[in-house]
This record gives structure tokens, sequence and C-alpha cells, in this order.
């Protein structure tokens, strides 16, 4: 699959705000290849301050939420990698 190939348009808008905080991808997002695409993807990502992350095994981690609920996780970014784990265990 190609995320973001169709790329993003006003059209196709159906909220103004997001109800999503991120996306989990299985493959990176790829550059608009569409017609109708008035936008990357990434960019409105960026735009609505929502992350992305690519990489990882989608079809595991539906199996692992149907069979045994969703896990908890959290989604940082910290610049310098200055990341506190024990503080964030307590969140």
């Amino acid at each position: 699959p190609h995320i973001g190939n169709v790329g993003v348009n006003a059209e196709d808008i159906e909220t103004v705000t997001p109800a999503a905080r991120g996306c989990i991808f299985r493959e990176p997002i790829t550059a608009p290849a569409n017609w109708r695409a008035g936008g990357h993807l990434d960019g409105w990502l960026r735009t609505n301050h929502l992350v992305a992350l690519t990489g990882i095994d989608t079809r595991r981690l539906a199996k692992r939420i149907r069979d045994g609920g969703a896990p908890k996780g959290a989604l940082i970014h910290a610049p310098g990698d200055d990341i506190d784990i024990k503080a964030l265990q307590f969140m």
C-alpha cells in the first residue's frame, strides 16, 4: 500500500479539528500522485499538529488490540533525546 499517494484536498475534509492525535502506518508516507491532491499528507499532519509513526507491523498491532485490548502507550518527541522514562510510567 502507498500511504499518502492520493494526497489531501479541501473537498474531502470531513472535520475542521481531527479527533485522532496521531497515525500509525506500516509504510512511509509517499508523495501524492493524484490529480485531486491539493497537498501532501505529511504537510496536513504537520499543519494539524499530528504525529505519524511508520515502520509498525499494523496487522500485528491490530491483532494484539483485538485479542488483548488496547495497550497503554505514549508517542513522545523530546529534543535532544532527553526523555524521562521513569516519570512517564506514572502518567
